[in-house]
């Protein structure tokens, strides 16, 4: 699969992963804070659970950049599918139940766009990680 080396054209790809967590922190933060337990009735835990966990994930990015770890990357390539899945979910649900708003579908369709560029540059970051262990650990058998 194509991975990234540099986020916004112009960060490194450790730096721009930690804006990314950064933001994806405040937004995972405002989602749980947002969250209508009247609007979304049955829903509301399982909006609330997806966003604690992503917000978690989003945590252990930013621990992974100074760590250089790439398995506390799994967790938010994991929740950030599910919180896609959701977010597309909701975004359909919204649509049909109530009427089409410019602005909602905007914004809508940039946090998705967004949120997958995310989890695309997670994924480059995870790659690379782990194809500098593969070499650190070859270079450290062969001398």
């Amino acid at each position: 699969m194509l991975t990234i080396d540099r986020i916004f054209c112009f960060l490194g790809l450790k730096w721009g992963i930690l804006i990314i967590a950064t933001v994806d922190t405040a937004i995972c933060a405002f989602g749980i804070y947002d969250a209508d337990p009247q609007e979304l009735m049955d829903y509301y835990l399982l909006a609330i659970s997806i966003f604690v966990a992503h917000l978690v994930a989003s945590i252990l990015i930013i621990v992974s950049v100074f760590k250089n770890n790439k398995f506390l990357i799994l967790l938010y390539l994991i929740t950030a599918n599910v919180r896609l899945i959701y977010t597309s979910v909701t975004f359909v649900w919204h649509n049909v139940m109530y009427s089409l708003y410019t602005a909602h579908l905007i914004l809508e369709y940039l946090i998705l766009a967004i949120s997958f560029y995310f989890w695309f540059c997670a994924y480059s970051w995870y790659k690379a990680l782990s194809v500098s262990s593969t070499v650190g650990a070859t270079t450290t058998t062969t001398t």
